[in-house]
């Protein structure tokens, strides 16, 4: 898979967290899981309802201010763009020396409505980092209010509110501090994803039998490596797609 072992602009705003830590851990963690292919996949609801949805949000962006769709038909997905050896970004749509944008789907009404009043850390970092894999100085938001669609629905109806009621674009300018910020971070916690990655890549692999068996009757308790791995010096296990110590 592309962008293994680097940061996407989706994720960075998790790595710039301050306090213990904890979160910006779990996402090295989640990009480690990712390199031995055992990132688990978790899709809610409202992030098949942004999937689906994306594509007409941005159709509403790029009348709006021009640009095109993001998406490279010889490789078939979103084209990726390095910021460094650290970090890549995929916008949602860009015009080529001017912007980069987008889409956010929102689920509810009233996340539409907070999300147009003010922009989430995470969206604001993640099209900061946009605007340097692309070297442009402007990114367009676009939040895009539809009403989700219910399995087994069929009588689904839009909201009785027009186009233009439900979707608002932000306009974010280069924050060249931010950008000095995911930068600098990037660069200082690159090499804790190989940490976490070697251990995983020399898992001794259990069977379910030994699994069981091991907890059962021989009075071993396997602790999950995503609470340890940082100072971990101990044997790390894997059964199925999880990784283990025995402490």
């Amino acid at each position: 898979m592309e962008n293994k072992g680097v940061f996407s602009e989706s994720g960075i705003s998790r790595l710039c967290t301050e306090g213990a830590g904890t979160t910006r851990l779990s996402y090295i963690y989640e990009i480690a899981l990712n390199l031995v292919d055992c990132k688990p996949d978790i899709t809610t609801q409202a992030m098949y309802h942004g999937i689906n949805n994306e594509s007409n949000a941005l159709d509403v962006l790029i009348a709006k201010k021009g640009g095109q769709h993001n998406f490279d038909f010889e490789i078939g997905k979103q084209k990726s763009f390095k910021v460094n050896d650290y970090i890549t970004a995929t916008p949602d749509a860009y015009e080529e020396n001017e912007w980069t944008g987008e889409s956010k789907c929102q689920y509810t009404i009233k996340t539409f409505i907070e999300q147009n009043e003010k922009i989430k850390k995470a969206y604001n970092y993640q099209i900061q980092t946009q605007m340097m894999a692309l070297n442009v100085n402007k990114g367009y938001l676009i939040n895009f209010l539809t009403k989700p669609e219910k399995f087994g629905q069929d009588n689904w109806t839009e909201y009785p509110f027009t186009l233009d009621e439900r979707h608002h674009i932000h306009e974010i300018e280069k924050d060249e501090v931010i950008c000095e910020e995911i930068l600098t971070k990037a660069e200082k916690y690159h090499p804790m994803i190989n940490l976490a990655y070697e251990q995983m890549a020399n898992a001794n692999i259990l069977d379910e039998m030994g699994f069981f068996y091991n907890q059962l009757k021989n009075g071993i308790y396997y602790k999950p490596l995503k609470e340890w791995w940082v100072n971990n010096q101990s044997e790390v296990f894997r059964f199925d797609n999880e990784f283990y110590i025995i402490r």
